[in-house]
């Protein structure tokens, strides 16, 4: 009895989101019993596959101590480049894909390289990025018009399903995969973890910690690409605004999920159940007809309780620290 309780005592910190997310499926389930129907379940996954992928790219960035502000716009390119790609430039759809992806992944490296080359805050330099990445994908689209014309098969990877189990959740679980075992099998996986906890220290022991960064940049670009794809093929069409709603949705996941906003903390299972806490509100709120502007606000005043609970812990481990320090 005496281990679990300290199993508990442990793993508080880490035990409270989930069970939050447990209470809220519960209270939903109370007030509409259709709410954990396996019909309901596997649209709350299908809803969450997007924003979940681009938090895997956006988590990398905030474990390594930085902000990526720019995913919306870059989402957003990603279904204008694809949708043109296919349209108008007669590329293979696996062919416009990758050209989608891998452009999102050069503008993130230019997120990474101004920010570590100049010395730019992350807030301020993603923010510029993205603003002028808004104005790029409006000029490229001739105005703002969506791309219409797409072919049936350009809609499969964002509408299409394997049996039962819609393409979109199997690409957030394959990116799932892909993100942990870049945190947790790779050199650049800890190296995020060190440079995000301390980077002069983490400089001091041999890792550049420029070029970490950069990499950071770089995959939060290449998953949020991903992100525009899947979301272009739901909704069959490049669209030059299409991912501004998932930008704050993914910091939410993150910060809700546990990833802290200071860097250097964070896991692959916290951005899922982030993802999944912002999923949840999001369908238990539709399902018993609350209107969207209180989604807005309840994701709004989670988004700020996360923050402030992790700023009062981040303070509380501080002062421990000097705490021992001083008894030694």
């Amino acid at each position: 009895m005496e281990k679990v309780k300290q199993y508990f005592v442990n793993k508080r910190g880490k035990l409270t989101v989930p069970i939050v997310l447990l209470c809220m499926c519960l209270v939903f389930q109370v007030i509409n019993p259709r709410f954990l129907s396996s019909s309901n379940i596997v649209s709350v996954l299908r809803q969450i596959s997007m924003l979940c992928i681009m938090s895997c790219g956006v988590m990398f960035v905030m474990i390594a101590g930085g902000i990526d502000l720019s995913v919306g716009s870059v989402c957003s390119i990603a279904t204008v480049i694809w949708a043109l790609g296919i349209t108008d430039w007669g590329l293979p759809q696996g062919i416009a894909i990758l050209v989608s992806v891998l452009f999102c992944g050069v503008l993130g490296y230019v997120n990474g390289w101004l920010i570590t080359s100049t010395g730019m805050n992350p807030m301020i330099a993603t923010l510029g990025t993205a603003t002028a990445l808004g104005g790029f994908a409006y000029i490229i689209c001739h105005g703002g018009m969506p791309i219409y014309g797409l072919p049936d098969s350009a809609k499969v990877v964002g509408q299409g399903s394997v049996g039962a189990v819609p393409i979109p959740v199997i690409l957030m679980f394959i990116c799932l995969i892909i993100n942990w075992f870049i945190l947790n099998r790779t050199h650049i996986g800890r190296s995020f973890y060190a440079v995000g906890s301390n980077e002069e220290a983490a400089r001091l022991s041999g890792l550049n910690s420029g070029r970490i960064r950069r990499v950071s940049y770089v995959l939060s670009g290449l998953f949020t690409g991903l992100c525009g794809i899947v979301l272009g093929s739901r909704v069959s069409s490049g669209q030059p605004a299409a991912g501004k709603e998932f930008q704050m949705n993914a910091l939410t996941a993150c910060i809700v999920g546990g990833i802290s906003a200071g860097g250097g903390e964070g896991t692959t299972l916290s951005v899922f159940i982030g993802a999944l806490i912002v999923g949840v509100i999001d369908n238990g709120f539709t399902i018993i007809k609350v209107s969207e502007y209180w989604q807005q606000i309840a994701r709004g005043a989670i988004l700020v309780f996360a923050v402030a609970m992790d700023a009062l812990q981040r303070t509380r481990t501080d002062k421990a620290k000097r705490t021992i320090k001083r008894s030694k």
